[in-house]
Protein backbone atom coordinates (compact mmCIF):
# COMPACT_ATOMS: atom_id res chain seq x y z
CA UNK A 1 0.00 0.00 0.00
CA UNK A 2 1.23 3.44 -0.92
CA UNK A 3 1.12 5.80 2.03
CA UNK A 4 0.31 9.46 1.21
CA UNK A 5 3.45 10.85 2.81
CA UNK A 6 3.53 13.67 0.27
CA UNK A 7 0.12 14.97 1.38
CA UNK A 8 -0.39 17.71 3.98
CA UNK A 9 -0.55 16.50 7.57
CA UNK A 10 -4.33 16.92 7.84
CA UNK A 11 -4.87 14.75 4.74
CA UNK A 12 -2.51 12.13 6.13
CA UNK A 13 -4.61 12.03 9.32
CA UNK A 14 -7.76 11.53 7.27
CA UNK A 15 -6.08 8.65 5.46
CA UNK A 16 -5.39 6.98 8.83
CA UNK A 17 -8.97 7.48 9.98
CA UNK A 18 -10.49 6.23 6.72
CA UNK A 19 -8.31 3.16 6.06
CA UNK A 20 -7.30 1.75 9.44
CA UNK A 21 -10.42 -0.33 10.10
CA UNK A 22 -9.80 -2.51 7.03
CA UNK A 23 -6.00 -2.69 7.32
CA UNK A 24 -4.56 -6.18 6.94
CA UNK A 25 -1.61 -5.27 9.16
CA UNK A 26 -2.84 -2.56 11.53
CA UNK A 27 0.41 -2.47 13.50
CA UNK A 28 2.07 -1.05 10.40
CA UNK A 29 0.28 2.25 10.95
CA UNK A 30 2.45 2.93 14.00
CA UNK A 31 5.68 3.23 11.96
CA UNK A 32 3.74 4.98 9.16
CA UNK A 33 2.97 7.73 11.66
CA UNK A 34 6.53 7.78 12.98
CA UNK A 35 7.89 8.30 9.45
CA UNK A 36 5.44 11.09 8.58
CA UNK A 37 5.36 12.87 11.91
CA UNK A 38 9.11 12.93 12.57
CA UNK A 39 11.44 12.31 9.63
CA UNK A 40 8.89 13.65 7.14
CA UNK A 41 8.60 16.92 9.01
CA UNK A 42 12.36 17.38 9.38
CA UNK A 43 12.94 16.65 5.69
CA UNK A 44 10.21 19.06 4.64
CA UNK A 45 11.65 21.82 6.79
CA UNK A 46 15.40 21.31 6.36
CA UNK A 47 15.98 18.96 3.39
CA UNK A 48 13.18 19.71 0.88
CA UNK A 49 15.39 18.39 -1.92
CA UNK A 50 15.01 14.90 -0.40
CA UNK A 51 11.20 14.83 -0.27
CA UNK A 52 10.93 13.05 -3.62
CA UNK A 53 13.32 10.40 -2.30
CA UNK A 54 11.24 10.15 0.87
CA UNK A 55 8.15 9.40 -1.22
CA UNK A 56 10.02 7.04 -3.55
CA UNK A 57 11.18 5.00 -0.56
CA UNK A 58 7.61 4.97 0.77
CA UNK A 59 8.61 7.02 3.79
CA UNK A 60 11.33 4.75 5.09
CA UNK A 61 13.47 7.46 6.64
CA UNK A 62 13.92 7.56 10.40
CA UNK A 63 14.48 10.42 12.78
CA UNK A 64 17.07 9.61 15.46
CA UNK A 65 17.17 11.96 18.42
CA UNK A 66 16.59 10.01 21.67
CA UNK A 67 19.71 8.88 23.53
CA UNK A 68 20.49 6.85 26.64
CA UNK A 69 20.42 9.13 29.66
CA UNK A 70 19.33 12.23 27.76
CA UNK A 71 16.29 12.80 30.03
CA UNK A 72 14.13 13.74 27.03
CA UNK A 73 16.12 16.89 26.33
CA UNK A 74 18.13 17.34 23.12
CA UNK A 75 20.39 19.70 25.04
CA UNK A 76 21.79 16.61 26.82
CA UNK A 77 22.81 14.83 23.62
CA UNK A 78 26.30 13.33 23.40
CA UNK A 79 26.19 12.39 19.70
CA UNK A 80 28.34 14.76 17.66
CA UNK A 81 29.46 15.66 14.15
CA UNK A 82 33.08 16.85 14.04
CA UNK A 83 35.01 18.25 11.09
CA UNK A 84 38.49 16.73 10.77
CA UNK A 85 41.66 18.44 9.56
CA UNK A 86 41.55 16.66 6.20
CA UNK A 87 38.09 18.05 5.43
CA UNK A 88 36.15 14.87 6.17
CA UNK A 89 33.69 14.55 9.03
CA UNK A 90 33.54 12.13 11.92
CA UNK A 91 30.14 11.21 13.26
CA UNK A 92 29.77 9.72 16.71
CA UNK A 93 26.21 8.58 17.40
CA UNK A 94 24.65 6.87 20.37
CA UNK A 95 20.91 6.64 19.82
CA UNK A 96 18.43 4.69 21.81
CA UNK A 97 15.17 4.29 19.87
CA UNK A 98 15.74 4.08 16.11
CA UNK A 99 13.31 2.45 13.68
CA UNK A 100 14.71 0.21 10.97
CA UNK A 101 15.05 2.00 7.63
CA UNK A 102 17.52 2.68 4.81
CA UNK A 103 18.30 6.29 5.73
CA UNK A 104 18.12 8.32 8.88
CA UNK A 105 18.09 11.94 9.97
CA UNK A 106 20.32 12.10 13.05
CA UNK A 107 20.14 15.03 15.46
CA UNK A 108 23.62 15.66 16.88
CA UNK A 109 25.80 18.33 18.42
CA UNK A 110 28.00 20.25 16.01
CA UNK A 111 30.57 22.91 16.87
CA UNK A 112 28.89 25.20 19.40
CA UNK A 113 25.31 24.24 18.44
CA UNK A 114 23.57 21.36 16.63
CA UNK A 115 23.13 19.70 13.24
CA UNK A 116 20.76 17.37 11.40
CA UNK A 117 22.72 14.77 9.44
CA UNK A 118 21.52 12.36 6.76
CA UNK A 119 23.01 8.96 7.60
CA UNK A 120 22.99 5.73 5.59
CA UNK A 121 22.04 2.98 8.02
CA UNK A 122 24.72 0.72 6.53
CA UNK A 123 27.11 2.55 8.88
CA UNK A 124 25.56 0.84 11.89
CA UNK A 125 23.39 -2.00 10.54
CA UNK A 126 25.80 -4.73 11.67
CA UNK A 127 26.32 -3.32 15.15
CA UNK A 128 22.79 -2.27 16.12
CA UNK A 129 20.89 -4.11 18.83
CA UNK A 130 17.14 -4.71 18.70
CA UNK A 131 15.10 -3.40 21.62
CA UNK A 132 13.45 -6.41 23.21
CA UNK A 133 10.30 -4.64 24.35
CA UNK A 134 6.72 -5.49 23.35
CA UNK A 135 6.07 -1.90 22.23
CA UNK A 136 9.09 -1.77 19.90
CA UNK A 137 8.19 -4.19 17.08
CA UNK A 138 5.36 -4.00 14.53
CA UNK A 139 4.18 -6.57 12.00
CA UNK A 140 3.94 -4.86 8.60
CA UNK A 141 3.61 -7.81 6.22
CA UNK A 142 3.18 -11.61 6.07
CA UNK A 143 6.86 -12.20 6.79
CA UNK A 144 8.04 -8.74 7.75
CA UNK A 145 8.25 -6.75 10.95
CA UNK A 146 9.78 -3.37 11.72
CA UNK A 147 11.51 -2.89 15.04
CA UNK A 148 13.35 -0.26 17.02
CA UNK A 149 17.07 -0.53 17.66
CA UNK A 150 19.72 1.11 19.72
CA UNK A 151 22.99 1.89 18.03
CA UNK A 152 26.36 3.33 18.96
CA UNK A 153 28.96 3.89 16.28
CA UNK A 154 31.66 6.19 14.97
CA UNK A 155 31.95 6.73 11.22
CA UNK A 156 34.09 8.85 8.90
CA UNK A 157 31.92 10.57 6.29
CA UNK A 158 33.34 12.01 3.06
CA UNK A 159 30.11 13.55 1.79
CA UNK A 160 27.82 14.78 4.55
CA UNK A 161 24.36 16.18 3.85
CA UNK A 162 23.72 18.18 7.00
CA UNK A 163 22.12 21.39 8.21
CA UNK A 164 23.38 23.46 11.10
CA UNK A 165 20.65 24.44 13.51
CA UNK A 166 20.54 26.50 16.68
CA UNK A 167 19.69 25.42 20.21
CA UNK A 168 16.34 27.17 19.83
CA UNK A 169 15.61 25.27 16.62
CA UNK A 170 16.43 21.84 18.04
CA UNK A 171 14.08 22.53 20.94
CA UNK A 172 11.32 23.65 18.57
CA UNK A 173 11.79 20.59 16.37
CA UNK A 174 11.60 18.32 19.40
CA UNK A 175 8.34 19.86 20.53
CA UNK A 176 6.81 19.84 17.06
CA UNK A 177 7.53 16.18 16.29
CA UNK A 178 6.10 15.14 19.66
CA UNK A 179 2.97 17.17 18.99
CA UNK A 180 2.63 15.68 15.50
CA UNK A 181 2.97 12.16 16.90
CA UNK A 182 0.41 12.78 19.62
CA UNK A 183 -2.12 14.17 17.16
CA UNK A 184 -1.66 11.29 14.72
CA UNK A 185 -1.69 8.62 17.43
CA UNK A 186 -4.93 10.10 18.75
CA UNK A 187 -6.57 9.50 15.37
CA UNK A 188 -5.11 5.99 15.31
CA UNK A 189 -6.23 5.24 18.88
CA UNK A 190 -9.80 6.24 18.10
CA UNK A 191 -9.81 3.91 15.09
CA UNK A 192 -8.33 1.04 17.13
CA UNK A 193 -10.78 1.50 20.01
CA UNK A 194 -13.69 1.57 17.53
CA UNK A 195 -12.99 -2.09 16.64
CA UNK A 196 -14.47 -3.19 19.97
CA UNK A 197 -16.32 -0.18 21.40
CA UNK A 198 -18.83 2.41 20.32
CA UNK A 199 -16.68 5.51 19.78
CA UNK A 200 -19.36 7.56 18.01
CA UNK A 201 -19.13 10.17 20.76
CA UNK A 202 -15.55 10.91 19.71
CA UNK A 203 -16.18 11.04 15.99
CA UNK A 204 -16.73 14.79 15.90
CA UNK A 205 -13.49 15.34 17.85
CA UNK A 206 -11.53 13.11 15.45
CA UNK A 207 -13.08 14.88 12.46
CA UNK A 208 -12.13 18.22 13.97
CA UNK A 209 -8.55 17.09 14.43
CA UNK A 210 -8.34 15.81 10.85
CA UNK A 211 -9.81 19.00 9.44
CA UNK A 212 -7.74 21.58 11.24
CA UNK A 213 -4.43 19.87 12.06
CA UNK A 214 -1.54 22.07 10.98
CA UNK A 215 1.92 20.98 9.88
CA UNK A 216 3.08 22.32 13.24
CA UNK A 217 0.23 21.50 15.65
CA UNK A 218 -0.47 23.93 18.44
CA UNK A 219 -1.70 23.54 21.99
CA UNK A 220 -5.33 23.62 20.80
CA UNK A 221 -4.69 20.53 18.64
CA UNK A 222 -2.89 18.80 21.52
CA UNK A 223 -5.81 19.45 23.87
CA UNK A 224 -8.17 17.67 21.46
CA UNK A 225 -5.65 14.88 20.83
CA UNK A 226 -5.20 14.16 24.53
CA UNK A 227 -8.95 14.15 25.06
CA UNK A 228 -9.25 11.48 22.37
CA UNK A 229 -6.27 9.49 23.66
CA UNK A 230 -7.60 9.48 27.22
CA UNK A 231 -10.93 8.06 26.10
CA UNK A 232 -9.53 5.59 23.56
CA UNK A 233 -6.51 4.05 25.26
CA UNK A 234 -8.35 2.85 28.34
CA UNK A 235 -10.70 0.95 26.01
CA UNK A 236 -7.87 -0.43 23.90
CA UNK A 237 -6.05 -1.74 26.99
CA UNK A 238 -9.22 -3.56 28.08
CA UNK A 239 -8.58 -5.96 25.19
CA UNK A 240 -6.38 -8.93 26.19
CA UNK A 241 -4.33 -8.87 22.98
CA UNK A 242 -3.64 -5.13 22.81
CA UNK A 243 -0.26 -4.34 21.30
CA UNK A 244 2.34 -3.23 23.85
CA UNK A 245 2.60 0.11 22.08
CA UNK A 246 -0.70 1.22 23.58
CA UNK A 247 0.41 0.48 27.12
CA UNK A 248 3.60 2.43 26.45
CA UNK A 249 1.65 5.37 25.02
CA UNK A 250 -0.78 5.22 27.91
CA UNK A 251 2.00 6.24 30.29
CA UNK A 252 1.88 9.73 28.80
CA UNK A 253 -1.89 10.09 28.91
CA UNK A 254 -4.23 10.17 31.91
CA UNK A 255 -7.21 7.96 30.95
CA UNK A 256 -10.73 9.18 31.69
Amino acid sequence: MLIPYEKPFAEFLRFISDTYAKAEYPEAYIPYIAHKATAGYVLEKYFPELLSEFSRRNGEFVYAISEPGWKNSPLNMKSELRKKNDGTFELYANKGFVLDADLGVFAVKHESEFALVIVDTDYYRNSRVALEMPEATYKVGPDKSITHYRCEFTATLDIVPFRKISKRDILLISRTVVFREQVAYAVLAAAEAAKHHDMAGLKSRVDLLCQRAKEEPGHDDIAVAREILSAAIVRILAQPNAHGFWKWLGRFVKPD
